[in-house]
């Protein structure tokens, strides 16, 4: 995951990933692009819960943001994530609600 999550211009860190049902994804986004200005060097730390994975269709999360030491950030939104996979002309759509 670490190699396509997140922006452009951003790399991922995976502090702790446990691919399963009420496993924990704590990662951290660095901003590495210098063109991106003031975001330059920001960090975005996370963490995931994986609530379902239903293969190849569904996975259903809640992601938070916290700091890195895993603590959540007070006054921010925890969103739930649906990501389903669906077959469309021989290929994979994935479609996203939070």
């Amino acid at each position: 995951m670490a190699s396509w999550w997140g922006p452009r211009g951003w790399q991922t860190e995976n502090r702790k990933f446990e691919f399963k049902p009420n496993g924990v994804w704590h990662y951290c986004m660095r901003c590495t692009d210098e063109n991106q200005g003031e975001f330059f060097g920001q960090e975005s730390w996370g963490k995931a819960v994986y609530q379902e994975i239903i293969p190849p269709e569904k996975i259903v999360y809640t992601d938070v943001f916290e700091d890195h030491k895993g603590n959540a950030v007070d006054r921010m939104p925890e969103m739930l994530i649906t990501m389903n996979f669906v077959e469309h002309e021989g290929k994979t759509k994935l479609i996203t609600r939070s």
